[in-house]
């Protein structure tokens, strides 16, 4: 539903499949979950950060991911880790 809602008022793309962006949504928070939990692996935090940065990213209007430039890639988040 709120997926829904970002689409309507134009804070994710018009076209945007909701289901899909849910489904790795969902992938994102287990794959997090398993990793710092079970394997404890210390890169957990940053790599779930950066999963979340290209969906989000990729789910954007192409116009404000044009003209926002106040926003951080996910190349410049793995670069800084």
């Amino acid at each position: 539903m709120h997926v829904r809602q970002a689409m309507d008022r134009g804070h994710l793309r018009a076209d945007l499949n909701a289901e899909q962006f849910v489904w790795e949504l969902g992938g994102i928070y287990l794959s997090h979950h398993a990793s710092a939990r079970f394997v404890r692996d210390p890169e957990a935090d940053i790599r779930a950060a950066i999963a979340f940065a290209a969906l989000i990213e990729r789910s954007l209007p192409s116009q404000s991911a044009a003209n926002d430039k106040s926003r951080i890639s996910p190349a410049a988040t793995i670069e800084r880790a």
